[in-house]
């Protein structure tokens, strides 16, 4: 079921919701660039698709678009 990550801010804890519980990999070479605003990066990892995200950025965007 639905999930949620805490991540640290710098204007306090955010919470990002997440499809299923979460992991800790450690993601090598950048497989691509991110085309998605708040995007950083992509990566395959176990036959999957991992996004690098810039929480900064999705909450700059969020707080501006609010």
């Amino acid at each position: 079921g639905p999930c949620v990550v805490v991540v640290g801010t710098c204007l306090g804890p955010g919470g990002l919701a997440i499809t299923g519980i979460g992991e800790s990999v450690e993601i090598g070479e950048p497989a691509g660039m991110a085309e998605s605003p708040g995007t950083l990066a992509t990566y395959v990892h176990a036959a999957r698709l991992v996004v690098l995200i810039d929480v900064e950025s999705l909450l700059a965007i969020s707080l501006v678009d609010g």
